[in-house]
């Protein structure tokens, strides 16, 4: 949710609300950071509780991402527990 990795890498950030550029960042032409559970900065992107997860579960735009994402980019997964990834 923190911006710790954009001060880090110099890059800017794009949450999963953001369709247009997220799709950008598929194609290669932009290089930025996707917070998929949100940024502090977009509090309507912030994922939370069971209501958000399910929200961002049932958007098929989110969860196409998250496909293409596993084939062809690196994902890090900062602060997850051994549960929150089964």
């Amino acid at each position: 949710y923190d911006g710790l990795l954009e001060q880090v890498t110099g890059q800017n950030y794009v949450t999963w609300k953001d369709t247009a550029e997220v799709i950008r960042v598929i194609r290669g032409e932009e290089r930025r950071i996707l917070h998929l559970h949100g940024h502090w900065e977009r509090p309507d992107s912030v994922i939370l509780g069971i209501r958000s997860y399910a929200a961002i579960g049932n958007d098929e735009f989110t969860q196409a991402i998250l496909r293409a994402f596993g084939i062809g980019k690196s994902i890090l997964f900062v602060g997850c527990s051994d549960d929150g990834l089964s």
